[in-house]
């Protein structure tokens, strides 16, 4: 429930009869299932305990929690739970991300930390080359492409190898003690164990998003898209809401809020996010 930690206490309670939060109950379990398979899985372990909870839900997940989300809506809707709606908060499938080097960047991002003091590629410079890879490899950053980057994008490749010779005992120590309050997994410190092994969740995750193959929903579904792209995993707002169209078969509602993907859930934003979820659902029971 960490990213939500700013967004819970803006929302209107007083409106709904109660919220149930959900958290990954073994991340050791979550990381022995096939990538492929590992979404699927883990949103029906999710149904089983909602099954036993109620009989009608609104789903609301963000980010890997949007695509998590809309996988219980399907199941629960396959057993006949009334599902009223999906919210999903800058959510969508973005390219494969193969390469070990990318998804330890992108999980820094995660915990707020500025990158140009670490003496990592700064965002645009990374980008430009994710951009390139892409042009090259669509929908696909394959492993050890950093390694093998034309001259002019070499001093972005050069950096992150550096980097990644680091031992990684030390590289996540660094990251740790330099990721901003604001970030959106920022964990609490001392908790060394507990990073390094969020640390290797999120490359799990990362495998997993890009190995999922999401099923059309006949429900309501709310996509609310952070305002400015990503520039590191190229997606505008139209993609996004491209994404939810395809496996939309129901109600596809589109608004935005303000902040990139990591900023939007932020305490900066949590007020105008809370009140744009609470204009779009209807008062049931809250995940």
């Amino acid at each position: 429930m960490q990213p939500y930690r700013y967004l819970l206490p803006e929302l209107d309670k007083s409106v709904y009869s109660r919220g149930i939060g959900i958290e990954l109950p073994s991340p050791t379990a979550f990381m022995a299932l096939p990538p492929s398979q590992a979404l699927v899985r883990l949103a029906g372990q999710y149904v089983d305990a909602l099954c036993q909870r109620g009989e009608r839900f609104t789903l609301i997940g963000y980010c890997l929690g949007g695509l998590l989300a809309a996988e219980m809506a399907r199941q629960l809707s396959e057993r006949g739970v009334g599902v009223q709606q999906l919210v999903v908060i800058s959510a969508w499938q973005p390219p494969r991300v193969d390469d070990a080097h990318l998804v330890e960047y992108m999980f820094s991002r995660s915990y707020g930390v500025c990158m140009e003091a670490l003496r990592l590629p700064s965002e645009s410079a990374l980008a430009e080359v994710v951009h390139h890879v892409l042009r090259e490899t669509p929908s696909h950053i394959p492993a050890g492409v950093f390694d093998r980057l034309p001259e002019a994008y070499q001093p972005v490749g050069d950096a992150l190898s550096q980097w990644a010779m680091k031992p990684l005992s030390e590289r996540l120590r660094v990251l740790q003690t330099s990721g901003d309050e604001q970030g959106a997994y920022l964990a609490p410190e001392g908790e060394v164990q507990a990073f390094a092994e969020r640390h290797a969740l999120f490359h799990h995750y990362m495998a997993a998003v890009g190995e999922h193959q999401p099923a059309p929903w006949t429900g309501k579904i709310v996509l609310i898209r952070n305002s400015p792209s990503d520039p590191l995993l190229p997606g505008t707002p139209q993609d996004a809401t491209d994404y939810w169209q395809r496996l939309s078969l129901g109600d596809l509602t589109v608004v935005d809020t303000p902040g990139d993907h990591f900023s939007c859930i932020t305490q900066q934003h949590a007020t105008s996010l809370a009140n744009c979820i609470a204009r779009h659902t209807r008062p049931e029971e809250t995940l």
